[in-house]
């Protein structure tokens, strides 16, 4: 097939898997998002800051043991499977899952017995050791599913970690936590909801990487660990890639939720729920950009493979136009109306508002940088990546030790809007340097069009005093304006490939792994992460 269809079909392929990636991560954020609310309501200022302390520790703890897995599977699954060594496929999910599994019991075990010196540590509170023996006995089933679903994502299924993760996981940590603490319950019972989903989560995991691994060419079993004599070889060849890729997630999970245990530490926990609840909306915009790099990680590992330079550049061009597309409204919406953002918590965390006006300002341009940190993963350069993200890490974390008495939660505002920024351009002039790839005219002529469509109706609406009702309004009016926009350029921004045509077009990939013939999943083939 001719290289301007190749690129069609890797952006189609990429656009449909995204899609489907996207209506998973809408539903976790809005879950998220209303459960955030519900405890800020719900709960004392001390106790609302105290579970959004424990939450973010859990998620340091998940993000430290799965130590770049996710990255590691991307990279090798279907690069094995296209050299046809597929019991290679199977061990090295094995090397994946031992390490990081046993690595987690090892912490779980290590939180059980300093659980009254952690908890007190933190500030949790009289409740603060029962709530680290929550997060301890959750931790090793949250590593498993994380990692379980990083398997089934490298061989290019979106569908397992949206139905498991996004709406299971999501869905009952949402029910079972606005739930309890409707009937009045404490932080305990609430952390204890909100840790348990991922026992069931993990359960899901298990069964669909196993089906996928069966369903994976001729000498891929059951078992997710090879039967065969291990292959340090190839256990070395993987870590030697993925133990940078962990320590750069872990950096990359420290500047996002490290601020919020050292405001903890630092000041109080009601200091701690203001930062928490200013700094909500950020997830909401990267879970949808997570959406789409989790689709693109396999479609870029392809086009390196097969020496595309002009496909490269025309899927990370995209790429970043859809980005912006998809996080921007909802930034630039905060950004311009930060009071009413805040008020939907209630009126105690108006005094966030710097806080938010900052962060929505950092983010805007992280996301016009592209997908810049996911192109040198796939492309090998995983000691760049880790490098960026320790230069991030070290500058937030002494900016916040420095700023945070002085200014408050504002100081750690500043600290994490400057890290974001020097982590984004490092890794763009590194692209651009290597792959000749930077962001260009045509994202910013993109980014005009969230920019007409809600910042500029936001803004001009703000001084007349904005409430909650005059904000959906306004939003709603722009979504309705920005759609129709959005209809009429589908060719232009390559839209047209997100939603499947009813004439079928062969598609050709860049590497060929094993295609599937269960007709049930037309959505979770090869093609579509």
């Amino acid at each position: 097939m001719s290289e301007p269809h190749a690129t069609h079909d890797t952006l189609r392929e990429l656009g449909r898997g995204a899609a489907l990636g996207l209506a998973g991560s809408v539903f976790a954020a809005g879950v998220a998002f209303a459960l955030a609310i519900a405890v800020a309501r719900g709960l004392s200022p001390e106790e609302a800051g105290r579970f959004f302390t424990a939450t973010s520790l859990f998620a340091l703890l998940v993000a430290a043991t799965c130590f770049g897995t996710e990255a590691g599977l991307a990279r090798f699954l279907l690069r094995l499977e296209a050299a046809g060594e597929h019991g290679s496929v199977r061990r090295a999910i094995g090397w994946a899952a031992g390490p990081t599994i046993g690595a987690a019991c090892v912490v779980s075990v290590l939180l059980l017995a300093s659980a009254e010196r952690m908890g007190s540590l933190l500030g949790l509170g009289p409740d603060g050791p029962r709530v680290v023996v929550c997060l301890a006995v959750a931790l090793p089933t949250a590593v498993a599913a994380e990692v379980l679903l990083g398997s089934t994502r490298g061989f290019g299924h979106i569908l397992p970690t949206v139905v498991a993760d996004r709406i299971v996981r999501a869905g009952l940590q949402g029910v079972l936590a606005l739930t309890i603490v409707a009937a009045g319950g404490g932080l305990v019972v609430v952390t204890a909801g909100w840790v348990g989903a991922y026992v069931v989560s993990a359960a899901l995991a298990l069964v669909w990487a196993a089906r996928v691994v069966h369903r994976r060419g001729p000498r891929a079993g059951v078992e997710l660990v090879g039967s065969g004599a291990p292959e340090p070889a190839l256990g070395r060849r993987f870590w030697s890639f993925t133990w940078p890729r962990g320590v750069g997630a872990l950096a990359q999970m420290g500047i996002q939720k490290s601020d919020i245990v050292i405001i903890a530490l630092l000041l109080t926990p009601v200091d701690a729920a203001l930062y928490a609840v200013a700094t909500r909306f950020v997830p909401l915009g990267q879970m949808a950009v997570q959406a789409l790099q989790q689709v693109l990680q396999p479609r870029l590992t392809g086009l390196l493979v097969g020496g595309d330079p002009a496909a490269l550049a025309t899927v990370f061009r995209t790429a970043t136009s859809w980005s912006i597309l998809l996080a921007w409204p909802i930034y630039l919406v905060v950004l311009c109306a930060p009071s009413t953002y805040l008020g939907v918590f209630g009126g105690s965390y108006a005094s966030a508002a710097p806080v938010v006006v900052l962060l929505a300002s950092a983010m805007l341009v992280a996301v016009a940088t592209g997908p810049v940190d996911t192109l040198l993963l796939m492309s090998g350069r995983s000691r760049l990546s880790m490098t960026n993200a320790l230069v991030a890490l070290g500058i937030d974390l002494v900016l916040c030790v420095l700023l945070v008495p002085r200014w408050g939660i504002a100081g750690a505002a500043v600290a994490w809007a400057i890290a974001v920024l020097v982590r984004c351009g490092l890794a763009t002039f590194q692209v651009r340097r290597q792959f000749a790839l930077a962001p260009d005219r045509h994202a910013l002529r993109t980014a005009l069009l969230p920019v007409a469509c809600f910042g500029v109706p936001v803004l001009a609406s703000s001084p007349l005093g904005l409430d909650l009702g005059g904000l959906l309004v306004t939003v709603v009016a722009g979504g309705s304006v920005y759609l129709v926009v959005l209809a009429h350029l589908r060719v232009p921004l390559a839209l047209d490939l997100v939603v499947p045509h009813r004439r079928s077009v062969a598609a050709t990939h860049v590497i060929h792994p094993a295609e599937e013939s269960d007709s049930s999943c037309a959505l979770d083939t090869p093609c579509v992460r």
